[in-house]
């Protein structure tokens, strides 16, 4: 991680952690919109093939006049069967340059086209006294419940789904979940798939708990992201 990234890192914890205190530092705001704008792509320099010197009527009389006096010229041309290596060689190269600036501005292309992720702007960590709830159903091995975060609770649970090694992430208010019986109402849930872990995204609305429309205005949109025993959590505004 660059001085930079650590820096932006800091920053986030400081506009959007749960103890998040930037407003009252102008220049620690005015920083972070800095580091958190995005970058401009630099277009690729086209490298031109080297040009044929250029040569004066002058010069090319006075080179045939000497090619004359030494002897018979072997004329070279557009159908001559045997061209000169050096005419080979420079072909070759100008294909080359060719194809390198070409896959250059591709780069280039598909870097700017790119969407970047919104930061990191939280964590929750797993709760280990936490009770399994009844309505959750069977607790199976591995199946935790993290901290609650602003009146939501996220449960990972690896008996919900009948492949190996898949994972899911279940997100519920915490309020109703603990006064359901026989079943409660969910934000979402979503399982791993090979690589890609598994993540819930919301927009948060008069539905969410209080605490989460106190914390973020409403329309802004939040990713849930399963990390082993962490709850990644990443905020981005629709306006932004």
């Amino acid at each position: 991680m660059t001085d930079a990234d650590a820096e932006l890192r800091a920053l986030q914890s400081r506009a959007y952690g749960r103890d998040a205190d930037i407003t009252r530092d102008p220049e620690a705001m005015r920083r972070l919109a800095d580091l958190e704008a995005p970058q401009p792509v630099e277009p690729p320099v086209a490298v031109a093939p080297p040009s044929a010197t250029p040569v004066t009527a002058a010069k090319a009389s006075s080179t045939a006049a000497e090619s004359v006096e030494s002897g018979p010229v072997r004329r070279t041309g557009p159908f001559d069967p045997h061209p000169r290596t050096a005419w080979i060689a420079l072909a070759c190269a100008a294909v080359a340059v060719a194809a390198a600036v070409s896959a250059s501005v591709a780069t280039a292309v598909t870097a700017a086209a790119r969407p970047v992720e919104p930061g990191l702007v939280d964590t929750i960590a797993v709760d280990p006294g936490a009770d399994w709830w009844d309505a959750l159903g069977e607790r199976t091995d591995g199946s935790v419940l993290f901290e609650d975060w602003y009146g939501l609770t996220f449960v990972r649970n690896e008996g919900w789904s009948e492949i190996d090694d898949q994972r899911c992430l279940l997100g519920v208010p915490t309020e109703t979940v603990r006064s359901a019986s026989n079943g409660f109402t969910a934000i979402g849930m979503e399982c791993s798939a090979g690589a890609f872990p598994a993540s819930l995204q919301i927009i948060v609305d008069a539905g969410q708990p209080a605490a989460v429309r106190d914390r973020f205005p409403e329309g802004t949109a939040l990713k849930f992201t399963l990390r082993g025993d962490t709850v990644e959590v990443r905020a981005d505004s629709q306006d932004g």
